[in-house]
């Protein structure tokens, strides 16, 4: 399996002037899985969640940046929640959400 850092271009989606990207997050989305998972989809990525836990959500965000500023900020909302998370990024266009300790190359 090939996995590298998080850094890749925008590949479309929502963006502002600058292309900067931004992921708005609200308890609509019941838990920080569906947000994610509606905001790569929009990005062109596919999501794969590989923790148990959907992660309920209990406030509204917006995270702003390049591809990679997004998905790191929202990643560090999960030190606070029940299970700390990172993510791993894929070729085939898939990101992959582990536990914090998990490592990327399983």
């Amino acid at each position: 399996m090939d996995v590298a850092p998080v850094i890749v271009p925008s590949q479309g989606g929502a963006t502002v002037p600058g292309g900067v990207l931004t992921l708005s997050i609200t308890r609509q989305d019941i838990n920080l899985r569906n947000a994610l998972d509606r905001w790569l989809q929009q990005q062109g990525w596919q999501l794969a969640w590989k923790i148990d836990d959907d992660l309920p959500l209990e406030f509204n965000a917006s995270f702003s940046g390049d591809f990679k500023s997004v998905l790191t900020q929202v990643m560090q909302t999960t030190n606070h929640m029940r299970t700390p998370t990172r993510v791993c990024k894929h070729t085939n266009n898939v990101i992959r959400v582990v536990a914090r300790a998990a490592n990327c190359q399983e």
